[in-house]
């Protein structure tokens, strides 16, 4: 694990996540309320991190799991799509 590639919820929103997730959740609350009710997956799959109490964002690997989540394909060119 690359720690340089973790993000807070609201560092990681606001400044590094893909186009398609800042539309999906078009506000802050939006995204933290996927992230509380998906927590457990999001975990396992590696997309979320807990570090001591707090929870960072695995940058590189929640797009992808997310996507999973949803039920769509994130291609390449971080365009999504439904299966």
């Amino acid at each position: 694990m690359n720690l340089e590639l973790l993000a807070r919820k609201r560092d990681y929103y606001a400044e590094s996540a893909p186009i398609w997730i800042r539309t999906i959740w078009s506000r802050q609350e939006s995204f933290d309320h996927f992230v509380k009710y998906n927590r457990l997956k999001l975990t396992a799959e590696g997309a979320l991190i807990k570090l001591g109490r707090d929870y960072f964002v695995a940058s590189e690997k929640f797009p992808i799991v997310a996507a999973q989540i949803l039920g769509v394909v994130n291609d390449v060119d971080g365009c999504v799509s439904h299966e």
